[in-house]
């Protein structure tokens, strides 16, 4: 396992360190990484804007999702297990889902990919959720202490994926803000320094 998780530490970081302006490609390396190394069936990044969560990539052991399922879900912890995660903001680990209670949208999962057990991340920065890592299996009690871990390091990094990102946004935005504040001052400078042309005009003016 140890070599595994520094391939897919290596993996991550070289993606990251080449989308600094676009998370997507990171978390998809994510998904991947995370079903190879810990043999699971499922694994999904979700993010969450303040009111809803959306899936921002998915990956089962065939590959990458096309169809990552609906956007925009309201959070409802009574509701669906990833908003349990975002609203305690805590690590939720299920082993086995034929002994609880399932709602609507687990039973679809379910339905659809024969889930057994999972275990959801959220992704903290600042104290606030901004996000879900999801990890399933269709065997129970697929997460052990040495998985728990691994998918731990899988989280790190896609928290680091959207850190980088937000502080390369910031710099821009900061760098913006400087020419702006640069060219308004030298609109100012120049015209405070009115040329004697113009001081002819307005004094012919303020004669009338």
């Amino acid at each position: 396992m140890a070599l595994s998780r520094q391939t897919a530490t290596a993996d991550i970081l070289r993606v990251v360190s080449s989308s600094p302006t676009d998370v997507k490609p990171v978390f998809d390396t994510i998904v991947r990484a995370a079903v190879r190394s810990l043999g699971c069936d499922m694994a999904a990044v979700l993010t969450f804007d303040g009111a809803t969560f959306s899936p921002a990539a998915g990956a089962t052991s065939h590959g990458l999702l096309t169809d990552i399922g609906p956007s925009n879900l309201p959070i409802d912890p009574r509701a669906n297990f990833p908003s349990r995660a975002i609203v305690e903001k805590q690590m939720l680990h299920l082993p086995d889902w034929s002994v609880i209670e399932l709602r609507e949208h687990e039973r679809n999962i379910r339905s659809l990919l024969n889930v057994n057990s999972a275990l959801y991340l959220p992704l903290l920065h600042e104290e606030q959720c901004i996000g879900v890592l999801v990890l399933a299996a269709k065997r129970t009690n697929s997460f052990g202490d040495r998985e728990i871990a691994l998918a731990k390091l899988f989280r790190d990094q896609a928290l680091i994926a959207i850190e980088n990102t937000g502080l390369f946004e910031a710099e821009q935005a900061s760098k913006r803000e400087s020419r702006i504040r640069s060219s308004t001052k030298l609109l100012s400078a120049r015209s405070s320094v009115s040329s004697p042309a113009h001081r002819a005009i307005c004094s012919q003016y303020s004669k009338r």
